[in-house]
């Protein structure tokens, strides 16, 4: 069972990552892991910082730093032009359809694109083409002291097995010549329950 909820969890990572690096990744059909998963109504309660011991990661190639609980491991990938920073969190109980998807995408910069607006453009318009895309907001925030774009939404997977809403938020920002994104990603009705854990990662990124 874990490694088969692990497939089903990369084809919403891999989606994420090609809505925000304009990556064309192709998922395919996955068999249904489980015909229906139910929640236990007290899964709802949101994280209890007070338990949650945290940690440093530093990545001085890439210009970013931040701290993490310290029982989600941090994993890098490379997936074409874009180094891919995972936070391998953990499910709260069995119970849960998906752990909370949390990456940090760095990627150089076009020559074309080098403004936070034009990479603004670029993100917006592949988002929209997201199964179900519905945008709830978007505004001006800041990642690691830097003006940031934030964008809040609702989706769908393309995957069949993948039966239930996606909600993610979605932080970008450029720093020199690079663009750095911030993804987390839940199923829409758990998506409240790490926004605590989430929030504190993201207050403390510090980018170069």
């Amino acid at each position: 069972m874990p490694e088969r909820i692990d497939r089903r969890l990369s084809v919403v990572i891999l989606g994420a990552i090609c809505i925000l690096t304009s990556i064309a990744v192709s998922s395919g059909s996955l068999t249904p892991v489980i015909a229906q998963m139910k929640h236990m109504h007290n899964n709802n309660a949101t994280a209890d910082m007070r338990t949650i011991a945290f940690e440093a990661y530093e990545n001085s190639s890439l210009g970013i730093k931040f701290q993490h609980p310290k029982d989600w491991p941090v994993s890098t990938q490379k997936i074409g032009p874009t180094t891919v920073i995972r936070l391998n969190s953990t499910r709260q109980s069995d119970m849960d359809i998906i752990p909370p998807i949390i990456l940090v995408s760095v990627e150089g910069l076009p020559q074309s694109g080098k403004t936070l607006d034009d990479l603004t453009r670029t993100n917006m318009a592949e988002a929209a083409k997201v199964n179900n895309f519905h945008l709830i907001e978007s505004n001006t925030t800041n990642l690691g002291d830097h003006v940031a774009k934030k964008i809040l939404y609702s989706y769908n997977s393309d995957d069949p097995s993948l039966t239930f809403p996606l909600k993610s938020m979605d932080i970008w920002t450029v720093s020199n010549g690079k663009k750095y994104t911030f993804s987390y990603i839940d199923a829409q009705r758990e998506f409240a329950k790490q926004l605590p854990v989430v929030n504190k990662i993201l207050g403390s990124i510090k980018v170069n």
